[in-house]
């Protein structure tokens, strides 16, 4: 229920004013691809690095803020721990795809100035 209430608040931060936000459409990588049964020449002919590669040039083309990633956490940012996810943010990174970090509670942001940050 989680995923379904932090992917419900991102559409409805996405979605233009007369777009119904169910009408926006997500690729889910989970649901979309077998991460354990990967059977490709290379990561970059899979179907999961094709889409990311449709988003970023829908998103280059257009600038339009529904072509972008987004990654849901759960409180223990479980995410961050699979291999698969991380790899998934450097895709993101390298093809320059905007990224928002969402959770129940909605978008994850910076809250506090960079100056109450203290290096150890």
């Amino acid at each position: 229920l989680e995923f379904m209430a932090s992917l419900k608040q991102h559409a409805e931060a996405v979605a233009p004013a007369d777009t119904n936000p169910g009408e926006v459409a997500y690729y889910i990588c989970t649901l979309c691809n077998n991460q354990l049964a990967f059977h490709i020449d290379g990561w970059e002919q899979s179907e999961f690095n094709e889409a990311l590669q449709f988003v970023a040039t829908l998103h280059t083309a257009t600038g339009d803020p529904r072509f972008s990633a987004v990654m849901l956490l759960d409180a223990d940012c479980f995410a961050l721990q699979r291999i698969w996810c991380v790899f998934e943010l450097w895709r993101i990174s390298v093809l320059k795809i905007p990224l928002q970090l969402y959770c129940i509670e909605g978008p994850l942001q910076k809250s506090s100035p960079a100056s109450s940050f203290k290096e150890e």
